[in-house]
C-alpha cells in the first residue's frame, strides 16, 4: 500500500519520457530508467527485451515497462525467458 512506479513512453518510438518510484529503494530502482533515458535513444527495450532476476525488487521496474503492452502480451514475454 502506497508504493508504485509509473512510467511514460512515447508510443511509436518506446523513448522513455518520465519515470515515478514511491516505496523502498525507489532511489535505487529508478536508476535503471535513468541510465537508459540519458543513452541516446532513450528506450526502453533493453528492460522490455531484458532480463531480471527473480524473485528481486527491480521486478517492479520491469513490470511497471510490461503493463503498457496490451494485456497478456507481457505475460508471454516473461514465460519466453
Amino acid at each position: 500500500e502506497g508504493y508504485f512506479a509509473k512510467v511514460i513512453l512515447d508510443r511509436e518510438t518506446f523513448k522513455i519520457l518520465g519515470a515515478h518510484i514511491v516505496g523502498p529503494e525507489a532511489s535505487i530502482l529508478i536508476q535503471e530508467v535513468v541510465t537508459l533515458m540519458y543513452t541516446h535513444e532513450g528506450s526502453a527495450e533493453p528492460i522490455y527485451n531484458g532480463m531480471h532476476i527473480h524473485p528481486a525488487l527491480s521486478e517492479v521496474v520491469e513490470r511497471a515497462f510490461y503493463h503498457l503492452h496490451e494485456p497478456g502480451e507481457w505475460r508471454r514475454h516473461l514465460h519466453a525467458h
